[in-house]
């Protein structure tokens, strides 16, 4: 908050290198601290961004759809494998147990 409030922020690639040269150039506009050089309410949403196409956002929200998806399968994956690891430790549990009541 403080490196915003003195305009000193970045786009650090990790988190922002889906987002859209034209959304974070509105947000640095949005960010200006000079409110004399910041943009206006107006301007912004006449921005590129705010103004693209519902296409150009609907193929951009289908793709993200289509990766929350495959992170949703995959999650499902590995929780349907750790489940199969703990019953099949559990199971063998009980058969060694009975195994030493036998004798």
């Amino acid at each position: 908050m403080k490196q915003i409030r003195y305009g000193e922020f970045k786009f650090h690639k990790r988190y922002w290198s889906h987002v859209s040269d034209d959304a974070k150039n509105l947000i640095t506009r949005m960010l200006t601290v000079d409110p004399e050089r910041r943009i206006t309410a107006k301007s912004a949403l006449n921005s590129r961004w705010i103004r693209a196409s519902e296409d150009a956002l609907g193929t951009e929200l289908s793709n993200n759809m289509k990766d929350l998806k495959v992170l949703k399968s995959a999650k499902s994956k590995v929780k349907n494998a750790v489940n199969t690891i703990i019953a099949t430790n559990k199971l063998q549990s009980i058969g060694g147990m009975r195994a030493y009541q036998d004798f």
